[in-house]
């Protein structure tokens, strides 16, 4: 056998072993289809939400001398979260 054979038959044999591995493929490996309607899409996130967490109850503050303020004023402690992400241009404090 010459060698542009070997290659061939070795280009053909992967290309055979490569179509029966896709053909049987796992199709629980496929993304399920898109959830239709914006309702569906809403109804599915709160089923998925925990229901009662105390964070979403806290009252976040998105200023820190509003959040200073507001611990003086109730003698608690201040959690500060800080994310270094904001425009310099920020206004929102």
């Amino acid at each position: 056998m010459k060698l542009n054979d070997i290659l061939r038959l070795s280009c053909l044999g992967l290309l055979v072993v490569s179509w029966i591995a896709a053909a049987s493929a796992d199709d629980s490996a496929k993304p399920r289809k898109p959830t239709k309607t914006r309702q569906q899409l809403l109804a599915r996130v709160e089923s998925l939400q925990a229901k009662d967490v105390a964070w979403r109850s806290i009252p976040w503050k998105t200023c820190l001398l509003e959040g200073i303020r507001e611990s003086r004023r109730q003698h608690k402690p201040i959690v500060l979260w800080i994310f270094i992400d904001r425009p310099v241009d920020d206004e929102r404090c």
